[in-house]
């Protein structure tokens, strides 16, 4: 073959060389610029739990929420604490202040059409490091979109069923005042526990979603933790003679266990019923709330336990599609895979072809330099990946130790629940 013939054929190899191997670099870098594989294992690892207070107006879940979230917003009494944006804090702790100011009124009730979601984020401190867990969505509403008919509010009513339909887990809150009243005669506390017991029935008797119910306002109820247990018992059995509230836990404990949770808001003495039936501060006092983190120990195991399996299999799923796509060869990746299979024959030919270059030498050298500099983009790709591999093997470590650390800590509340209320389980 004439060497004019050889050399061009060189240099139409050297030339294609060069473009394949930039449009190799380019893919390289688009991967690259691609987002981490621990950060996709965090996202899929990490889920978004939305959870319901439903609670007739008055029920006190204003107070309830922004007593839970002064409680665990450090880690001062547990091993987790809980996040909020800024602006949802600032709400949640002017709400608490309202609350806690002996000399001031109660928080006004949510009003019909201020709907408002709050994103708590569930942190674990471990040995002085914080890791996320969870993302709580806590919807707050007007109780009266339950139980009132509705006019211009019918839009909020249908949204709030909806976002029902769509829950993770659902607390029922039952007003102690209400339950007070019902102990008492009174018939305002019947009227009220069957509207509201009517409303929760028809809204979540056929879903599957965990549910617990929480008795609000527990300072009003029982005046010594010595007979706490005892006026649970006697509140539980009086709520189990209505049809609706027995038949609702009846279907609920056929798949987990359902607790009855007593909280309380600001603690005992803090607020008494006056001689017109109102509820009223009394000035001296301070909060002391009690069992205020109950409810969220109680339901976040049960919804982990729901979507555990569901959780490790679509983020198993991601990284197996995310590590395909990133391995996979294309057209800009032949000449670096061609590079790293050259058969023996074809190399032969090839280090012939360069020995036969006039001005030359060493073709087994120019050959070995040039299979190194076409396949170098495989091997940095190949060295990321398994970099990015170790470091998502490792988040996904970290997550599953902080979660089960969050779960052990809420399983200890729960066993103190337990014991000190063995009533709780219905």
């Amino acid at each position: 073959m004439p060497l004019f013939v050889v050399f061009l054929i060189l240099v139409v190899i050297v030339v294609i060389a060069v473009v394949w191997r930039r449009l190799a670099v380019q893919r390289t870098e688009a991967l690259a610029a691609r987002t981490e594989l621990s950060e996709i294992a965090r996202q899929e690892l990490l889920p978004t739990v939305k959870v319901v207070a439903l609670g007739a107006s008055g029920a006190g879940k204003t107070a309830l929420l922004a007593s839970m979230f002064h409680r665990l917003q450090t880690p001062a009494y547990t091993d987790y604490y809980l996040k909020l944006p800024h602006d949802q804090m600032t709400v949640l702790n002017r709400a608490y202040r309202r609350v806690s100011d002996p000399a001031g009124g109660w928080p006004d009730s949510t009003r019909t059409g201020e709907t408002r979601e709050f994103t708590f984020t569930c942190i674990a401190h471990v040995d002085g490091d914080h890791h996320e867990v969870a993302q709580i969505n806590y919807l707050e509403y007007a109780g009266e979109l339950l139980t009132e008919e509705q006019e211009g509010g019918a839009s909020e009513q249908r949204a709030l069923v909806e976002y029902v339909d769509s829950a993770a887990a659902v607390l029922i809150l039952l007003d102690g005042f209400r339950i007070k009243q019902l102990l008492e005669d009174s018939p305002d506390g019947a009227l009220h526990l069957e509207s509201a017991l009517t409303a929760y029935v028809n809204l979540i008797f056929a879903k599957t979603y965990p549910v617990h119910f929480v008795i609000t306002k527990w300072d009003l109820l029982s005046e010594s933790e010595e007979h706490d247990d005892q006026r649970l018992r006697m509140v539980r059995d009086l709520l189990l003679s209505y049809p609706a509230f027995a038949s609702l836990v009846r279907a609920k404990s056929r798949q987990r266990v359902v607790r009855l949770i007593p909280v309380s808001a600001v603690g005992r003495g803090f607020a008494r019923v006056d001689e017109n039936g109102h509820v009223v501060k009394n000035l001296d006092s301070r909060v002391r709330p009690a069992y205020v983190e109950l409810p969220l120990s109680v339901v976040i195991p049960d919804v982990f336990h729901q979507l555990s399996h569901t959780l490790e299999q679509t983020a198993k799923e991601k990284m197996f599609a995310e590590v395909e796509d990133r391995i996979k060869l294309d057209s800009r990746d032949f000449l670096a895979h061609m590079g790293q299979r050259l058969s023996q024959p074809t190399a032969r030919a090839l280090r012939a072809a360069f020995s036969v270059v006039p001005g030359v030498s060493g073709g087994d050298q120019l050959l070995d330099l040039w299979v190194q500099w076409s396949s170098r983009p495989l091997a940095e790709r190949r060295d990321n990946l398994l970099s990015q591999l170790g470091a998502a093997n490792k988040e996904a470590a970290l997550i599953y130790s902080s979660r089960q650390r969050v779960l052990d800590e809420f399983q200890r509340q729960v066993s103190i629940l337990e014991a000190k209320f063995p009533a709780s389980r219905l």
